[in-house]
């Protein structure tokens, strides 16, 4: 319809249920959990961080593309999300903002 959806402060809590879903994310791929340290630009320019900063695995960007990846209404190669070591590429795989 072409209705443009602009990014709110409210998607903070949708990429917070995205990167605290990543364990179940990756078992449910049938893999094992790994730390992924997550910095995300919110819609007022702010960071968002979530996991544990000495993450080998990393993803930055927009935290509205982690959200539309975590939806599966982007993907990961087109989001302009940087991910970094030896999980990152495969959090984006994973990601969901919810349980499947």
């Amino acid at each position: 319809m072409g209705i443009p959806f602009p990014d709110v402060d409210r998607i903070r809590h949708v990429a917070w249920l995205a990167h605290r879903s990543l364990p179940h994310a990756f078992a449910a791929a049938g893999e094992l959990p790994q730390p992924v340290f997550c910095e995300l630009t919110g819609p007022d320019g702010t960071s968002w961080r979530y996991g544990p900063p000495d993450a080998e695995s990393t993803i930055t960007g927009s935290a509205g593309a982690f959200c539309r990846v975590g939806a599966q209404r982007l993907a990961p190669e087109d989001s302009g999300l940087v991910a970094t070591g030896p999980y990152g590429q495969r959090a984006l795989a994973v990601v969901r903002n919810y349980a499947r």
